[in-house]
């Protein structure tokens, strides 16, 4: 390791005991949105098709729409040719319910992870990002170091966690936020090795810092907003990454050249890059979803992240709502910048 210092609020202090849930109702502050979110009548679960399953839902994910995508609750019911679930499972939709946001509702049973025990309710709901995040890093040996971008993110703040258990080092890059300096603390706190926001990426002491590093095995993208999506598809084929990308920042509005760039040059510096987040498919690298992978596929990644849940070793930051403010969580969930926190609808079941 090189002697040369760089900025304190680059380097990690290691794990500390975090709060993992936390309640609040911010986005009723923050609404600049009209919503017309509310719970619908219950699934009638008195008679299952084959391969159906009846569920008792205790948690949701909000997104911002009136559709229930991730949830967890307990199978009341069965039906034929049911395997591998019965009835008081505690169970996770990871690629979501469907329709609206309801407490009892009929799922296939393909769709659903049986979770095991120690796993908090509004966690389970939010699985998505650290399966994603198990993904992500899958081939990734000890000792390698992974770089990504959009950091703050829930997947980002899962790779952290995952890389540390792992023993893999990153460096992580928090994207354009109001809460920026929070979440480069917040990945500090957690495990993350070298922490920055993305001005400090964009600056020659960075490239200083990588050059004291060991080549990344691989780079993690993520772009979690644009001003301007439809700039991705001028992303010319076959050139190398930091050409392909060279072109599109030509033409970008100056909040997106920032990401775009970073995303270019990590790229360009790694070994391999996978992507994930809704620019995904333009983004360098194989696209990776926990929603895009069947559940038996996902069985070792879910025992891990199942064991670092319950030990308390991976935390999930979620800010929870009664079923009567699902207006409210839905509104909070549309604020580009509401928090690092997820919205959840909590059942209380």
């Amino acid at each position: 390791r090189s002697a040369r210092e760089y900025p304190s609020h680059c380097r990690g202090r290691g794990p500390m005991a975090l709060l993992r849930r936390s309640v609040g109702f911010a986005g009723r502050l923050f609404s600049t949105t009209t919503c017309r979110a509310s719970l619908a009548a219950a699934d009638d679960v008195s008679k299952l098709g084959p391969k159906e399953v009846a569920v008792q839902f205790s948690a949701a994910q909000v997104t911002g729409t009136n559709e229930m995508q991730s949830a967890t609750g307990v199978v009341t019911a069965v039906g034929s040719g049911v395997t591998g679930i019965a009835a008081n499972d505690t169970v996770a939709s990871v690629a979501g319910v469907g329709g609206a946001f309801r407490e009892v509702a009929k799922v296939p049973a393909g769709s659903l992870l049986k979770l095991p025990a120690g796993v908090p309710p509004e966690f389970g709901c939010l699985l998505e990002a650290p399966l994603t995040a198990a993904l992500l890093l899958k081939d990734v040996a000890a000792g390698a170091t992974v770089v990504q971008s959009g950091a703050g993110t829930p997947v980002g703040q899962a790779v952290v966690q995952l890389a540390k258990a792992k023993g893999i080092q990153t460096v992580s890059i928090v994207e354009p936020h109001p809460e920026s300096e929070e979440l480069v603390k917040l990945l500090k706190n957690i495990g993350g090795d070298i922490v920055m926001p993305i001005e400090f990426a964009h600056s020659s002491e960075f490239n200083d810092l990588m050059q004291d590093l060991s080549k990344p095995t691989l780079a993690i993208h993520c772009i979690p907003f644009l001003q301007d999506p439809s700039i991705l598809k001028k992303v010319p084929a076959g050139a190398a990454p930091y050409s392909q990308w060279k072109v599109v920042m030509e033409d970008a509005l100056f909040e997106d050249k920032r990401q775009i760039k970073i995303s270019a040059t990590l790229a360009a510096m790694s070994a391999a890059s996978v992507s994930h987040g809704p620019y995904a498919a333009e983004l360098p690298g194989t696209a990776v979803s926990a929603k895009s992978v069947g559940a038996k596929e996902l069985e070792a990644e879910l025992a891990l992240v199942s064991d670092l849940l319950s030990s308390g070793s991976m935390s999930l930051w979620v800010e929870s709502f009664p079923p009567e403010d699902l207006k409210f969580a839905t509104e909070t969930a549309t604020q580009l910048f509401h928090s690092y926190r997820t919205p959840v609808l909590n059942f209380g079941k």
